[in-house]
C-alpha cells in the first residue's frame, strides 16, 4: 500500500507528539514511585559537532508549461507570447524557428538547451555544517531519563553540482543560440550577453526535541545509553534561487535599434517548519559526582516539502524611430519596437511549480558536550 506525504507528515507529528507527551508524563509517575526523600538528578549540558544532511531526492514534476498566446506576425507567419527562452514553450518555439533557418540556410545553427530538465527534479540539498545546542535532562531512575533540546543546524541549502552544471548549460545556450541566429538577419552592432547568478539558501534550522534515554550499560564512571523523540525543525525564511538573464541588443537594418532583456528566476521554497523524528545513542564519562562528558550519534528524519518555481519577467527597451523585424519561419520569432505590434518575447505569466518534493530528509549528527548534574 502507497503512503502518500501528507500521511507520513501525519505520522511524524503523531510521533513528535507522542514523545513530548511521553516525556511530560514520565517524570511525574517517577516521582510518584520515587522513596520519599529521593533527590532530583537534573542535567544542563551544552554541546556541539558536526551533522552530515541527505535530503531525499524524491517527487514530482509539475504541470506541464502552458503554450504562449498565439499571434501573427507582420510577416503574416505565426509567433506565440514568451515569458522566456529559458525554459518552456519559449524555448521550444525557439528552437523551432532556430531548426527553420538551419535548413534555409543549409548551415547548422546551435540552439538553447531549456532549464526545464534541472527544475522538474529534485536540484537542492542541504549542506553539511556545525551543530551546537543546549539539552536539559531528568533521570527518573538507574535505567530511564527524559531531555529537551534546543539545537541549530548551520548547514544551509544549496543547488546541487548538478543542477548547477545544468543551469550552465542553459546559460552558454542562449547566447551562442542568438548569437548565430542573429547573426543570419540584417542587424548591426550585435551584442548578445547571458548570465547565471545565485542567492540566498544560506538559512539555517533550528530543532525543538524531546527525547526519551533508556541506559544499557553503566558501571563506574562510564554509562552507554539508546534514545528515541519527537519534535519540531523549523526553517529560516530566506529563499534558495536561481536567476538566468539574458540579453541581446542590435539595430534593425542598420538604423532602428531594439533591446531585449529575458530574465528567468527559479525558486526552491522550503516549509517553514516540519515534524522531526529522532533516534541515536551515545556514552557518557563522569569526571565527579556533578559534572560529565557526553558523546553523541544521532538519526533525525523529517519530511521533504520543497517546492521549485520559476517565473519569466521580459522587457523590450523601445527603440527610436520604431520597427519591427519578424522572421520567415513557422512559428516566428517577432523583435518589435513598434506600439501595438509585440514582440514574442513579452507574455507574464505567475510563478510556475515545476517540483514537489517528498519522502525523507536526514540528518546524522555527531556531537560532544558537557553536562553537569544538579
Amino acid at each position: 500500500m502507497s503512503v502518500t506525504l501528507q500521511t507520513v507528515r501525519q505520522r511524524l507529528g503523531f510521533a513528535a507528539g507522542a514523545a513530548v507527551i511521553i516525556t511530560l508524563a514520565l517524570p511525574a509517575a517517577a516521582l510518584a514511585q520515587a522513596p520519599a526523600g529521593s533527590a532530583s538528578r537534573w542535567t544542563v549540558e551544552v554541546y556541539g559537532g558536526a551533522a552530515s544532511n541527505k535530503d531525499s531526492s524524491n517527487g514530482s514534476a509539475g504541470a506541464a508549461f502552458p503554450a504562449g498566446a498565439p499571434f501573427t506576425t507582420a510577416a503574416n507567419t505565426p509567433s506565440r507570447l514568451q515569458p522566456s527562452w529559458y525554459f518552456g514553450d519559449g524555448s521550444t518555439m525557439l528552437n523551432q524557428t532556430i531548426a527553420a533557418f538551419s535548413t534555409l540556410t543549409g548551415t547548422t545553427l546551435d540552439r538553447i538547451v531549456p532549464v526545464d530538465a534541472a527544475i522538474t527534479t529534485s536540484a537542492t540539498g542541504r549542506k553539511s555544517g556545525g551543530t551546537f545546542g543546549l539539552r536539559v535532562g531528568r533521570s527518573l531512575s538507574a535505567k530511564l531519563a527524559v531531555e529537551f533540546s534546543a539545537e541549530r543546524n548551520t548547514g544551509g541549502q544549496a543547488f546541487t553540482d548538478e543542477a548547477l552544471a545544468s543551469l550552465e548549460t542553459t546559460r552558454a545556450s542562449f547566447r551562442n543560440a542568438f548569437q548565430e541566429l542573429l547573426e543570419t538577419a540584417p542587424v548591426t552592432a550585435l551584442s548578445v550577453s547571458s548570465t547565471l547568478a545565485t542567492r540566498g539558501g544560506s538559512s539555517s534550522q533550528t530543532r525543538l526535541v524531546g527525547a526519551v534515554r533508556y541506559s544499557l550499560v553503566s558501571g563506574g564512571r562510564t554509562s552507554a545509553y539508546v534514545l528515541a523523540g519527537g519534535g519540531m525543525v523549523m526553517n529560516g525564511t530566506n529563499e534558495l534561487q536561481a536567476i538566468l538573464t539574458g540579453g541581446y541588443s542590435f539595430r534593425m537594418y542598420g538604423a532602428f535599434p531594439l533591446t531585449e532583456l529575458d530574465r528567468a528566476v527559479i525558486t526552491v521554497t522550503s516549509p517553514s517548519s516540519s515534524a522531526l523524528g529522532l533516534v541515536g545513542g551515545g556514552v557518557t564519562y563522569d569526571f565527579s559526582s556533578n559534572v560529565g562528558l557526553r558523546v553523541d550519534v544521532r538519526l533525525a528524519l523529517s519530511p521533504n516539502g520543497d517546492e521549485v518555481s520559476i517565473t519569466g519577467a521580459p522587457s523590450v527597451t523601445a527603440g527610436v524611430p520604431p520597427n519591427v523585424l519578424p522572421a520567415v519561419t513557422t512559428p516566428a520569432v517577432q523583435f518589435s519596437t513598434i506600439p501595438g505590434v509585440p514582440s514574442s518575447l513579452g507574455a507574464t505569466v505567475p510563478a510556475h511549480t515545476t517540483f514537489i518534493g517528498s519522502g525523507m530528509n536526514r540528518q546524522v549528527s555527531f556531537t560532544v558536550g558537557i553536562f553537569r548534574r544538579f
